[in-house]
């Protein structure tokens, strides 16, 4: 596959602590899986540019590799597979990166980002995500891109990116369009948070499995003959996680999203994010934890990306793969990283930690449509194509 920047920024990796570890076992047919531990506890494994660019580089050797058979990826520690992006290096190139001066690097990101998400829905042999604690943001797209997609019982599942001033990205354009009830556009504005039946419940997870039976699905995996055949390979590794899922059934919370059905349901309806705030605004007295917290991410959010994730969801089924999905997310979020919202929502929320942002609108009746249009054209200079659609294949 080609990856363009992407390819050339992979010599910048330091020689210093390893952003991924890498390490491999042999199956009973002489076949390897990889596995993948990406390398950041202290920071919830949150993304840097040095970890895509590893991930990547080594997920194309492995597809190359006829007796690497499927690739492992989880987290380090025990709080999150991984929680995001690494805002804070993030906000310093969007700082960097006003009208007088250019900082590539949030450029460099989001396309190596984007690139590695696209390999990870792209790739012909089966990825495994352990989806344990925290699965958010950047960590997300990793995570939803993947064939078998396990959650436990510690798993906590969202895109948050209203309450920084973003929008949902990293392939989240597709798989919450496709969400069914109006589940999509709620989780997008809300940032609500989904424990592991929740996860299977939106269709995010394929299996949920309590998290000390890890060390058997490896050794169940170890012990399994595989062949050059990825799908039938998909389909084996498939069965013995479905085999272990079935043992954990009795360990799954309550689903909070099949409780708030009615509320969830309402956003299938709407042409307009102020018919959701003037239903919604009640909902703020909850006594309802869970609720309560999903109502004031909403509003505390940023109303230009309100706007902006109802359009992105309205106009997702103009996109017939996910290549396109990532190149239409790349010009918005470059748009986004030049904006206030986006940088001031970082220092509010990551930075200063104040949780006073200061949005620009600052209400929804003032975002008017030529600003929300704005953020669906082109990132790029006329004569320059968007780096996503030199990418090979056509998922």
């Amino acid at each position: 596959m080609l990856f363009l920047k992407s390819e050339k920024l992979i010599g910048k990796i330091p020689n210093m602590e390893q952003p991924v570890l890498f390490n491999e076992f042999t199956t009973g047919s002489g076949h390897r899986l990889v596995v993948a531990t990406l390398n950041s506890e202290g920071t919830l494994n949150a993304l840097t540019l040095e970890m895509i660019l590893s991930l990547t580089r080594k997920l194309k050797e492995c597809e190359k590799d006829p007796l690497t058979m499927g690739i492992w990826v989880q987290g380090s520690g025990t709080k999150a597979f991984c929680a995001g992006g690494d805002i804070k290096r993030l906000y310093e190139g969007m700082k960097n990166n006003r009208e007088d001066r250019y900082d590539p690097y949030p450029e460099e990101f989001f396309e190596a980002e984007y690139s590695c998400d696209y390999l990870f829905h792209a790739y012909p042999k089966p990825i495994i995500a352990w989806g344990n604690g925290i699965v958010m943001g950047g960590g997300l797209g990793l995570f939803a891109g993947s064939s078998i997609r396990v959650v436990t019982e510690t798993s906590k599942v969202a895109m948050p990116e209203i309450s920084i001033g973003l929008y949902p990205d990293v392939g989240a354009t597709r798989f919450l369009s496709e969400m069914p009830d109006g589940m999509g556009l709620f989780l997008a504005l809300t940032g609500a948070r989904l424990n592991a039946t929740d996860a299977l419940k939106s269709g995010l997870a394929t299996h949920a499995i309590k998290a000390d039976l890890k060390g058997q699905i490896l050794s169940a995996l170890q012990k399994e003959s595989f062949s050059m055949n990825a799908e039938s390979n998909k389909t084996k590794i498939a069965a013995i996680f479905q085999s272990f899922a079935d043992r954990s059934v009795q360990n799954l919370p309550q689903s909070e999203l099949e409780k708030h059905n009615d509320l969830i349901n309402f956003c299938s309806s709407v042409e307009a994010i102020e018919e959701i705030a003037s239903e919604w605004k009640a909902k703020l007295d909850t006594q309802d934890p869970w609720l309560k917290t999903a109502m004031t991410n909403f509003f505390r959010g940023s109303p230009t990306s309100a706007k902006i994730i109802l359009e992105q969801l309205k106009r997702a089924s103009e996109l017939g793969t996910y290549k396109e999905v990532f190149a239409r997310e790349l010009d918005m979020t470059l748009h986004f990283s030049k904006s206030h919202d986006f940088l001031e929502g970082v220092r509010a929320l990551i930075i200063d930690k104040d949780n006073k942002p200061k949005w620009q609108p600052a209400t929804l009746k003032e975002v008017g449509s030529e600003l929300v249009d704005k953020y669906f054209t082109s990132a790029f200079p006329p004569g320059k194509k968007n780096p996503i659609l030199e990418l090979s294949g056509n998922v």
